[in-house]
C-alpha cells in the first residue's frame, strides 16, 4: 500500500507507475515510451502472474506447509510449467 499526498494505491503496478512519473527516473518520459512500459506492465499482469501464482502457492507452498492444495490449478500448472 502506498499513501502520497491524497493518493493511496494498492496495486504494485499502479505503485510503480505513480512512483516513476513522479520521481522521474527509471520510467520513460515520452508518451510512446510509458505506453511501452504500461503495455509490460498489463502483460506482466494479465499474462505472467496469475500461473505464477498458482505456481508458487500450489507447486511450492503447499509443500512447505502440507495440504493438498487446488487441485485443477495443480493440474493447470503441471500444463504450463512442467518439471
Amino acid at each position: 500500500m502506498l499513501t502520497d499526498g491524497s493518493v493511496t494505491l494498492g496495486e504494485s503496478h499502479a505503485i510503480l507507475s505513480h512512483l516513476g512519473d513522479k520521481v522521474g527516473k527509471l520510467w520513460p518520459t515520452t508518451p510512446a515510451g510509458r505506453a511501452d512500459a504500461l503495455r509490460w506492465l498489463f502483460f506482466l499482469s494479465g499474462h505472467i502472474s496469475p500461473p505464477a501464482a498458482d505456481l508458487a502457492f500450489n507447486r511450492i507452498a503447499i509443500k512447505l506447509i502440507g495440504g493438498r492444495g487446488d487441485e485443477a490449478a495443480m493440474r493447470a500448472g503441471k500444463k504450463l510449467y512442467p518439471k
